[in-house]
């Protein structure tokens, strides 16, 4: 199953509702499985993985936290173990932090109010 992404996402629907064609919930999901694996998200995650493997936090972290939200379930779990694990924002650097760190003391981490927010 090779070709068109979003011609593979329309054969999808197509075999859902049974227009044109027999309707078949398995040959649907198939398709959908397809678009999802070679989709532009897909290429996605697969970037913020390599950059994660070369210790770019930072941009990675922007790329699974786009994903996240645009509703990608596994960017959203990805962007919060990469922000529980490594110091990828400093919280003294973002406009945020500064203002938590006055308010709630020096033990207010950027890092892990995001990953909250994405768990």
């Amino acid at each position: 199953m090779s070709g068109h992404t979003i011609s593979s996402y329309n054969v999808g629907v197509m075999h859902f509702l049974g227009l044109g064609t027999f309707k078949s919930c398995q040959v649907s999901i198939s398709f959908f499985k397809h678009v999802l694996q070679v989709g532009e998200q897909a290429q996605k995650m697969k970037q913020a993985y390599k950059l994660v493997k070369s210790e770019n936090y930072r941009e990675a972290a922007i790329i699974y936290l786009e994903l996240a939200e645009m509703g990608y379930g596994i960017a959203s779990l990805n962007l919060s173990l990469l922000l529980e694990k490594n110091d990828v924002f400093r919280t003294k650097d973002t406009m945020l932090g500064e203002l938590a760190t006055k308010e709630l003391g020096p033990a207010f981490d950027i890092n892990k109010q995001i990953a909250l927010k994405y768990l």
